[in-house]
């Protein structure tokens, strides 16, 4: 085939598609994990090596060893305080948990009966954003199910506007079509969402 013809696509049966979206899911589930097995690993090297040495596993240290843990000993005591939270080490939680090192170490941040609850309440889930961890702080707890709805609903929206805001800032030159296409939706049936 030469290098200006596309190549021969198929139609996926949904079978095959659903196996690629299960592949996908499986990895993200892994990301998790993987980052909790780092700050267990960390931990252990931690206690082993003791202080000054530890140091000395990481890339930024000026003596460090040969082959150094690609990262810096700051970015690593972020796997280390995900480790040590006594919500997200739970293996029962690696599904909901979000996939990034940052947000992971923002929720480590919160006291344990919050992320907890957000976990239960489906706050904290796998797309969770660093941004959206700050909506979790400042919730208190609500104890009613139509409430904890109710309060969804009002994330989902402030996620939605923010996400608004990033593509206005980020695609100036789409705004003429963001205001066409926000105003075609207008004819069509209201989301769930919106109904109150």
């Amino acid at each position: 085939m030469s290098a200006s013809q596309p190549p021969v696509t198929r139609t996926l049966t949904e079978t095959e598609l659903q196996e690629i979206a299960a592949s996908v899911n499986l990895e993200f589930k892994r990301a998790a994990v993987h980052i909790i097995a780092a700050g267990r690993k960390l931990q252990k090297a931690k206690r082993a090596a003791g202080y000054g040495q530890f140091e000395r596993l990481f890339e930024d240290h000026p003596n460090h060893v040969r082959n150094p843990i690609r990262c810096t000993a700051r970015y690593a005591r972020q796997f280390l305080a995900i480790a040590e939270h006594p919500v997200l080490n739970r293996a029962e939680h690696s599904s909901a948990l979000p996939h990034t090192v940052r947000t992971l170490y923002a929720l480590s941040k919160l006291d344990a009966a919050v992320v907890e609850r957000g976990i239960a309440d489906e706050q904290v889930r796998p797309d969770m954003q660093f941004h959206d961890v700050k909506l979790l702080k400042e919730e208190a707890p609500i104890p009613d199910p139509a409430e904890r709805a109710k309060r969804r609903d009002q994330q989902a929206r402030r996620r939605f506007a923010d996400m608004l805001r990033r593509f206005w800032r980020k695609y100036p030159r789409l705004r003429g079509f963001m205001v066409n296409e926000m105003r075609g939706l207008e004819d069509e049936e209201p989301a769930p969402m919106d109904e109150e």
